[in-house]
């Protein structure tokens, strides 16, 4: 049986704060919302939106393997995590400082200090990532984790239906002028880090020191030893295969409303119910998964979310048999919807599935360098929407949900190979 960290009761609350108010920083100038509404001010070119939003999860994933590296031989995490929490605060701060006192007229200027802001929140939040993960894999244990997470999905997502309002109200006729309007978001950004980094600076950290037993490695024994992992680790590498492979269910995500509106008729006006479907899906799962985590492993997780992703695609592909079905079609994608809050995209599934896997898989005194690697290797597949584009300006709705489900089964099936981590780690405990 784990042992029971000190302070858990009281690490667990300020996790869950600190989580919530460091996820509504993210939502309040989201890259999926509104990043690309701000950068439409400022320039036409889709693409070069595309690049710059795409920006922010392609830096935050590749400084990753330098946080491993640099944290490996660290006895401590916690440190680290306050000292880097203020890069996120500072960044947004400057960014609406920025956006109060630069005219609208001063595109260039306005588009320079916006991408070196967020590239700045972004890298260092690369740095936290690693060191986060793995002082959470230590401050709570595996019996309880899923159940924590399920409680902290299920508060965001309640919290990010207030944030939607506060978005929606800048981002209306009634709001202040451009920049000021997003400069009013970016303090509200501000202010939900900062108070993330308050609510991290009670937590205890794990008595007992993290596995040091060598100096920190240099570049060149580093990747070496990463490609060691690749080499002879197989079950980490078939993980890693499924995780890439159901991230290409982003391939699909951001058409699903396009195909409903567009292509089969239902009003706009539905995105809403659609979205707030997806929240109470997404809250509702949180819960679900985590219980089930607790019980069964990560494993599993990954299984169910990778088959109901492969559900909503069949679902996806079947709908125009419903067209003319009026109410009865609008049901159908309110559930779809739904699904897709628990889908292989949402981050109940991600963080409860592949992040739970790979902490109770790694080697305690290789943790960091697991989670480092997993998260630089899989950072590209968030370019895949790109693709996704691309695939339906060439074809159909049809052949995007057909390439997106081949993926989604594809890692269906390979899952089957997956050893349960918590299976693994009692075995590890029963060897030493």
């Amino acid at each position: 049986m784990d042992a029971v960290p000190r302070g858990l009761r009281r690490n667990m609350i300020l996790l869950v704060g600190n989580y919530i108010t460091f996820g509504m920083g993210l939502a309040f100038f989201s890259s999926n919302t509104v990043m690309p509404v701000f950068l439409r001010y400022l320039t036409a070119s889709n693409p070069l939106i595309g690049l710059i939003t795409s920006l922010q999860t392609v830096g935050w994933t590749t400084i990753q393997l330098v946080a491993a590296r640099w944290i490996h031989n660290k006895p401590r995490r916690k440190p680290y995590l306050v000292y880097f929490s203020l890069g996120a605060p500072l960044a947004y701060t400057a960014l609406a400082w920025a956006l109060f006192c630069i005219p609208a007229g001063r595109q260039m200027m306005l588009l320079g200090v916006f991408v070196l802001c967020v590239m700045v929140a972004a890298l260092v939040d690369g740095l936290i990532g690693v060191p986060w993960l793995d002082f959470f894999g230590r401050a709570v244990p595996a019996t309880v984790r899923g159940r924590l997470m399920g409680v902290q999905e299920m508060l965001f997502a309640a919290f990010s239906v207030g944030v939607g309002a506060i978005v929606a109200h800048y981002l209306s006729p009634n709001a202040p002028p451009f920049p000021h309007n997003f400069a009013w978001l970016a303090v509200f950004a501000s202010i939900s880090y900062w108070v993330a980094l308050f609510l991290f600076l009670p937590l205890e950290e794990p008595a007992e020191a993290n596995p040091v037993s060598e100096a920190q490695p240099t570049w060149g024994e580093y990747i070496p030893l990463l490609g060691e992992i690749l080499r002879t680790d197989r079950p980490f590498v078939i993980w890693m295969a499924v995780r890439i492979l159901g991230g290409f269910f982003s391939l699909a995500l951001p058409f699903f409303v396009l195909y409903a509106t567009r292509e089969l008729g239902l009003p706009a006006s539905l995105t809403g119910a659609f979205l707030s479907a997806q929240v109470v899906g997404s809250a509702v799962g949180s819960l679900v998964l985590g219980y089930v985590y607790d019980r069964r492993g990560s494993r599993l997780i990954i299984r169910v979310v990778l088959f109901i992703s492969a559900g909503i695609l069949v679902a996806a592909l079947l709908a125009p048999l419903l067209r003319h079905a009026g109410l009865l079609l609008q049901a159908f994608f309110v559930l779809l919807f739904f699904s897709l809050g628990i889908s292989a995209s949402s981050t109940a599934g991600f963080f409860i599935g592949h992040m739970n896997f790979i902490i109770d898989y790694a080697p305690p005194a290789q943790r960091p360098l697991y989670i480092g690697l997993s998260n630089t290797l899989a950072g590209p597949v968030s370019l895949v929407s790109i693709l996704g584009g691309w695939i339906l300006q060439v074809s159909s709705y049809g052949v995007l949900f057909g390439v997106t489900l081949g993926f989604i089964l594809a890692a269906l099936l390979l899952s089957a190979q997956l050893p349960e981590p918590k299976r693994v780690m009692r075995e590890r405990a029963a060897q030493a």
